[in-house]
């Protein structure tokens, strides 16, 4: 199976105001938001409601503006940098081994 991808690149920086609800990617075709420059962050902003994002890879995002960004969806990938997003800490079950 070909998994698809979707990018949204948004310049270092910006601010993009978000009007949807959803922000959805499938299994098969994730949808990736990213900066033109990793580490650099680029805002979303929409003003309120909540914004879901399932089957979405984010990095370098600072969402804002006073709408709740729910990431929680096991689906998400955080990859780093991220700021106003809600996402799933996954609990680490086990036992824990030193090894010297």
């Amino acid at each position: 199976m070909t998994q698809l991808t979707t990018t949204f690149i948004f310049e270092a920086g910006s601010t993009t105001t978000v009007t949807a609800a959803n922000i959805s990617g499938t299994a098969d075709a994730i949808v990736t938001l990213a900066s033109t420059n990793q580490g650099t962050q680029f805002t979303l902003t929409k003003s309120s409601g909540t914004v879901t994002a399932t089957y979405v890879k984010i990095q370098d995002s600072n969402a804002t503006g006073g709408a709740v960004w729910d990431a929680t969806s096991r689906t998400n990938y955080n990859f780093g940098d991220n700021t106003g997003w809600i996402f799933t800490v996954i609990p680490v079950t086990g036992e824990f081994f030193e090894f010297f």
